[in-house]
């Protein structure tokens, strides 16, 4: 017996000697080649970590293309995100210097990534993504997205919250600085107690929880909100059902990415993330509730 490479994926395999000067094909990549009398040239074995990731491609269909990749899936992998600018490294001591201003556009244009990976793997993207991405950089798109939804709750329901809170009635009324900063700070509170929950309950069920994971997951959880919030805001009061078919859509993606975040990021099994899940919004609505009694009672 000897070992043969496939030139084009690097496949090795080992044949009898008697199939020399043939022309075989690739089980793997499909292409045909002659197998040669003169020893192979040894090929080199792929290190644990190689060999880890092209296993992830292989059962998600995405990972990092590069040279000798032996998956057939490369062509639609999603590529690393650039690298940041040394201006965004070094950051600024105040908040108007350019190095803030780049740490945005990073920031978005990394949250552009995500979202492609999202959106062509829906389930298994956020561990993908996270992966690619990495606890910094996570940490500025989780960030952005929980942004997102801050705006987008403001804008779409400042006049529910207003009279929830009692700050001011009508949009006619008194509108002051400090009341617009309380309006943000109630649409802000939703984020914040997605995001204590989460990291308490894989504190608690040993799940691979971090503040850089927790807060990029957070944000992808919290994206079907933001879009139905845009829906609300532009439909106005007057379309309550598709506003409700809006919301009940928004929802049932949303249990989905909770879902798919506690088996893909915090590694726990699919019956603990099946009884998590609920569990998780639950609690979060709870911590909401303490927090909305405690700023604004």
């Amino acid at each position: 017996m000897i070992s043969v490479a496939c030139p084009s994926c690097q496949k090795i395999y080992k044949v009898d000697e008697s199939v020399v000067g043939k022309r075989v094909k690739c089980a793997g990549c499909g292409t045909a080649f002659e197998i040669g009398a003169k020893e192979p040239q040894p090929v080199e074995q792929p290190a644990a970590s190689e060999v880890k990731q092209a296993a992830t491609a292989e059962q998600t269909g995405y990972g990092i293309a590069g040279e000798g990749a032996t998956w057939d899936q490369t062509e639609r992998a999603p590529q690393a995100p650039p690298p940041i600018p040394k201006k965004a490294q070094a950051g600024v001591a105040n908040a108007s210097g350019p190095g803030v201003t780049e740490k945005a556009k990073v920031a978005t244009q990394d949250a552009k990534h995500a979202l492609k990976i999202l959106l062509a793997d829906p389930a298994g993207g956020q561990s993908i993504a996270l992966e690619l991405l990495g606890d910094g950089r996570a940490v500025g798109v989780g960030l952005l997205f929980v942004g997102i939804f801050v705006l987008t709750g403001y804008l779409a329901g400042r006049e529910q919250l207003a009279q929830l809170f009692g700050m001011y009635r009508g949009m006619g009324g008194s509108e002051d600085l400090e009341t617009h900063l309380k309006l943000v700070l109630a649409a802000a509170i939703p984020p914040a107690a997605f995001l204590a929950g989460l990291v308490l309950i894989g504190k608690i069920f040993g799940g691979k929880i971090s503040f850089h994971s927790g807060l990029f997951c957070s944000g992808v959880a919290l994206l079907p909100a933001s879009i139905a919030l845009v829906g609300v805001w532009l439909l106005g009061e007057g379309n309550v059902e598709l506003m409700g078919v809006i919301a009940f859509f928004a929802a049932i993606i949303t249990i989905l990415l909770v879902n798919s975040g506690l088996t893909g990021v915090q590694r726990l099994s699919a019956t603990k993330a099946m009884l998590l899940t609920p569990t998780l919004v639950i609690l979060s609505c709870y911590i909401s509730k303490v927090l909305y009694m405690r700023v604004f009672s």
